[in-house]
């Protein structure tokens, strides 16, 4: 049985990026390993909510959409916005 244990949170102000869209975001992301039987690690997974902030409204990206989220320490990572309440899970690593 795979049991997840959290190996880090990530939250602060960032922006979301596509072809021809910057939109500034706070972002809240959880990162996941699985450990398997034995203590043994498995897969990490990256999953969390992004909020955009435009003329003081709280607005949300497209569902459906992939972005690059940078990171307010400089780093990116791809997320796909998976519900209309800003959640999102990566589709890979950070870079």
């Amino acid at each position: 049985m795979n049991t997840p244990r959290i190996v880090g949170v990530y939250k602060g102000v960032g922006r979301l990026t596509a072809p021809n869209e910057e939109i500034a975001v706070q972002y809240r992301l959880t990162e996941y390993e699985d450990v398997l039987e034995g203590g043994v690690p498995g897969q990490h997974s990256i999953t969390g909510v992004v909020i955009a902030r435009a003329r003081g409204q709280v607005a949300f990206p497209a569902v459906g959409q992939l972005y690059a989220l940078h990171l307010q320490d400089g780093r990116k990572i791809n997320v796909y916005i998976e519900s209309g309440d800003g959640k999102v899970r990566a589709t890979g690593g950070f870079f």
